[in-house]
């Protein structure tokens, strides 16, 4: 019911997934090639939400990538998200951050982590303190939906 009235896309990329969660690194050219890191499993009766986010500044558009891990690294449940919209790089990794978490309460998928790189979103939410700026509306609106969870 939630992903069909919030345009939400289900994934199927299994592929994808597994080689994010399982390769430590990929061939860019035919001469060099860039590290990346291993995903780890959330501590025992946690899941672990992980984001992505793609923006096309040419067409308006941002993607939104959730994935919802248990201890054992198996998908509970995955999405993606394709919006018409100009909001800046944070904003949008604040936004996949807030539609991952939602995901997960409710699908009844607590207590959770979320990991991500945007150290600039996951800071405030640590902190509970919204930025005075247009991600703080963001940051605001998890919190809200945050009260009594603890990180």
């Amino acid at each position: 019911m939630w992903r069909a009235s919030h345009n939400w896309l289900p994934t199927m990329g299994f592929l994808v997934e597994w080689r994010s969660a399982n390769v430590s690194s990929f061939a860019v050219s035919s001469n060099r090639s860039v590290e990346t890191s291993k995903w780890n499993p959330p501590t025992r009766r946690y899941y672990k939400i992980n984001t992505d986010v793609g923006l096309c500044r040419d067409k308006q558009l941002v993607e939104v990538g959730i994935v919802i891990r248990n201890e054992k690294g198996l998908v509970r449940v995955s999405g993606a998200q394709r919006l018409k919209a100009t909001v800046s790089p944070l904003v949008v990794e604040a936004l996949a951050i807030f539609r991952g978490i939602l995901l997960a309460l409710e699908r009844y998928m607590v207590p959770f982590v979320v990991e991500s790189y945007a150290l600039n979103v996951i800071t405030p939410l640590k902190s509970g303190i919204s930025p005075s700026c247009n991600v703080g509306i963001v940051i605001s609106d998890i919190l809200s939906h945050l009260e009594g969870v603890s990180f």
